[in-house]
């Protein structure tokens, strides 16, 4: 996953860092997880996404990347560090 909406000059230490994303199922419920590379190259949960399905579908699409609690919660159930979570941007990097 790449950001979007980055300025093309933007200097490369201002970009934020590409992530990973892996398909899985947690209780039950379809679900992306994204991970950053942390300082070290280990990856570092960032954000999850869960989707509702009606009629074979996806219905909603919940992302939960300015939510650390919900990220610390699956992080801790499924053994997978958690990177520090923002409630929203850092100043540095909102337009």
């Amino acid at each position: 996953m790449a950001s979007v909406h980055v300025h093309p000059e933007l200097p490369a230490e201002m970009r934020p860092p590409r992530w990973t994303n892996e398909r899985a199922i947690f209780a039950g419920e379809p679900i992306v997880s994204s991970f950053a590379p942390g300082d070290r190259g280990e990856r570092q949960l960032q954000s999850v996404t869960r989707f509702e399905e009606r009629a074979n579908r996806i219905a909603v699409i919940r992302s939960y990347v300015f939510c650390r609690e919900v990220v610390r919660e699956i992080g801790a159930a499924t053994a997978l560090t958690v990177e520090q979570i923002f409630y929203q941007l850092p100043a540095g990097m909102r337009r």
